[in-house]
């Protein structure tokens, strides 16, 4: 399989404009670019998560099902996907959401600013848990 992670500034899928003023960002399941829809279905800044390693398919399917489930207004959906088998043809596993300032929540806790105290945990995690 002849494949690369896109390049800022190009043209992914023939559709998605990677961004070349935001670095890109590494995953557990992928590589995560900012783009824009050149198509004009979906408006402002997206994020375009790559699978990077074919070994890892199984638990990017599984995480692309499971945030297709949740149906709640403060978890980001998934807009669309493609989820080629591996080794099926040359295009590359990916998936589209719209793109949230600040980063991820496991990166704002790992750096230490999610929360300061326990009232900030709490105010940070009901709105998803309600």
């Amino acid at each position: 399989m002849e494949w690369s992670l896109p390049v800022s500034g190009e043209l992914f899928q023939d559709r998605w404009l990677i961004d070349a003023t935001e670095p890109h960002r590494r995953g557990g399941n992928g590589v995560v670019f900012r783009a824009t829809d050149t198509f004009g279905e979906f408006d402002g800044h997206l994020a375009v998560k790559v699978l990077e390693n074919y070994s890892r398919y199984r638990r990017f399917r599984r995480e692309v099902r499971l945030i297709g489930e949740c149906d709640h207004p403060n978890i980001v959906g998934v807009l669309c996907s493609r989820l080629p088998e591996p080794h099926s043809d040359d295009s590359l596993a990916f998936f589209v959401m719209k793109w949230m300032v600040g980063g991820s929540l496991a990166h704002r806790f790992n750096e230490g600013t999610a929360v300061e105290t326990p009232s900030q945990a709490v105010a940070l995690l009901l709105p998803i848990v309600d």
